[in-house]
């Protein structure tokens, strides 16, 4: 669901683990294409592939929960499989969330837990013991420190380096 940068960056992740995308799903793009991928409305995923796996694929953190409740109340069953790029490392004890994307180079830390409809960009780094709320966000090469948390629908931004132990609020 999404057309846009992110959507081709959660199509990478997918084909990396070798996952074919179906369509993109866009009511602002119906009819055009991406990258040969067709972008199809809300409508025709539920008339055609209602019963293929999705993946949310837009950055705005409180747009990616709004996005997941519209679908989840249409198709109760859904399934929003976690994405974790071929080259991250997710270490033991590790949890990932459903519907969570993991870009290229992502470290999750050992005993860490990302929880639902997250995105951990490129080169973002958690250490050990690590709790990201649902539907939040890490931009390409943040780095947090062990015994971080990351609350609800928080963003960190490019770059940003998180000393241990700290806890960040929701939104």
């Amino acid at each position: 669901i999404g057309s846009g940068g992110q959507a081709i960056s959660v199509m990478n992740v997918a084909l990396s683990i070798g996952i074919s995308v179906i369509a993109f799903i866009d009511e602002n793009k119906v009819g055009t294409k991406i990258m040969g991928i067709s972008v199809i409305s809300k409508q025709s995923y539920l008339d055609n592939y209602y019963n293929y796996n999705l993946s949310i694929a837009v950055g705005d953190n409180a747009l990616r929960e709004q996005i997941y409740h519209e679908y989840i109340a249409l198709l109760p069953s859904v399934c929003f499989p976690s994405l974790v790029h071929s080259s991250s490392i997710v270490g033991v004890g590790a949890n990932i969330g459903d519907g969570t994307v993991l870009m290229p180079l992502v470290h999750v830390g050992p005993n860490s837990k990302v929880g639902k409809f997250c995105v951990l960009n490129t080169s973002s780094s958690i250490d050990h013991d690590c709790f990201m709320e649902s539907f939040s966000s890490l931009a390409p090469r943040v780095v947090c420190g062990g015994n971080v948390t990351v609350g609800v629908r928080s963003a960190l931004s490019i770059g940003s380096t998180v000393k241990h132990g700290i806890i960040i609020g929701k939104d």
